[in-house]
């Protein structure tokens, strides 16, 4: 089954770059010459790492790029990419059913401090450090034990129900289809 996923991401990523100017910042210019990274292998590259430093993720992965070019590609490439690249691997790999049975739950994720983000941040009270929190909001499909969905939103505007709402709007399940089959 692991073969199975990691063969369909791949096709996924691949399917993603024939279409890579509606993915990148700058269509024109971004990824149009051939380089050692190339749109596909930024992609899988980023998918592919893990928590170590960047200089130590891009040799394990073996791309010989500098850490500076690495970062200056990786804006380069829209959000939308991966989420589209999210949708297209899930539609593939989850089974299809009537009544699929899910749930959703939400879970507060730390990031860097940035006080100007005021909808996140959370100032320091009484000598303590200040912290800025998302919080994710994740549909989970519990037969093929998968993410169908997932809602990032600023910790003072949470609204898990909205979220909730969001996702199966957004989602193919109101048409008695399961995660986009």
């Amino acid at each position: 089954m692991v073969q199975s996923i990691q063969t369909i991401l791949e096709s996924c990523i691949s399917q993603l770059s024939s279409d890579s100017s509606s993915y990148v910042v700058q269509p024109d210019k971004d990824f149009t010459r051939s380089r050692k990274s190339s749109f596909q292998k930024m992609v899988s590259a980023i998918l592919n790492m893990g928590g170590q430093t960047l200089s130590k993720e891009l040799i394990n992965q073996n791309f010989p790029i500098s850490k500076v070019a690495f970062v200056q590609n990786r804006y380069k490439i829209k959000h939308q990419a991966f989420q589209d690249l999210f949708k297209n691997v899930t539609q593939a790999v989850l089974p299809k059913t009537e009544l699929p049975i899910l749930a959703v739950d939400g879970s507060d994720i730390h990031i860097p401090v940035i006080p100007e983000d005021t909808a996140s941040h959370f100032p320091s009270k009484s000598g303590g450090k200040a912290y800025n929190l998302l919080h994710l909001n994740a549909l989970f499909d519990l037969e093929s034990e998968l993410y169908c969905d997932a809602l990032v939103q600023k910790r003072r505007d949470v609204d898990e129900r909205q979220a909730l709402i969001d996702m199966m709007e957004n989602s193919p399940f109101r048409t008695s289809t399961h995660c986009g089959r």
